[in-house]
């Protein structure tokens, strides 16, 4: 028989995404992708689909499919169901610098934890043959440079928020009059905003799906 924890006082983010209270002690029983630790929030990567009972607002789901990509220092958990994130393909089938969705869930702080997996989450909706690619020396995540490039995303931990840029002028965008994102030119055929609140979310990820559109077509498919 399969062990299952089950997290109670549950709030579900977005489709694939909760937010739960856990004790750290209780954390020992899921595999580390890594032995640091920042930021408050634990986060936990489940690999098969949890089950989420909206009445109870219980999360269950078995410990053997749960990898602990962060340990943080209070009791809240972001828990992320995403079977494409895997952490364990065999060897010479992933190149270390190709771990960016991985390593791009594992460095968000605090409340970019949330904003961040939502956002990710969003991207890999539509295009989830995708993955993120760092650039230390700039600390960009770069989306599929093997595929193509459209969006990058920056983790900034000083004022808190992350800085996007995507493929196309700033007047070529689509945005309702009630955005919530100020785009802006930046290099070349480039726009830039940054998203610090989880009410953007939404508008982030229409605006970087409109610069899949313009740059990829149908490259990606």
């Amino acid at each position: 028989m399969t062990m299952t924890i089950s997290l109670h006082d549950v709030t579900q983010i977005d489709s694939h995404v909760w937010r739960a209270s856990i004790d750290r002690p209780e954390t020992s029983i899921f595999k580390r992708a890594s032995s640091h630790r920042i930021g408050q929030l634990t986060v936990i990567l489940v690999h098969s689909p949890p089950k989420f009972d909206a009445t109870a607002n219980t999360l269950s789901f078995a410990p053997a499919s749960a990898t602990l990509l962060n340990q943080g220092f209070a009791d809240q958990a972001i828990i992320i169901h995403s079977p494409s994130f895997s952490l364990h393909a065999p060897p010479g089938e992933r190149d270390k610098s190709s771990d960016g969705d991985e390593r791009f869930l594992h460095f968000l702080r605090n409340d970019l934890t949330t904003i961040g997996t939502s956002l990710l989450r969003g991207v890999r909706k539509f295009f989830p043959q995708g993955t993120l690619v760092f650039h230390p020396k700039s600390g960009k995540y770069v989306e599929s440079p093997h595929l193509c490039n459209f969006w990058t995303v920056r983790i900034q931990p000083r004022d808190k928020s992350l800085r996007i840029t995507v493929y196309g002028t700033p007047e070529s965008f689509q945005l309702g009059d009630s955005s919530t994102v100020n785009l802006k030119k930046d290099m070349n055929s480039y726009s830039v905003f940054k998203v610090a609140h989880e009410r953007q979310i939404l508008d982030a990820i229409a605006i970087i799906k409109q610069a899949h559109q313009k740059k990829c077509g149908d490259k990606s498919t």
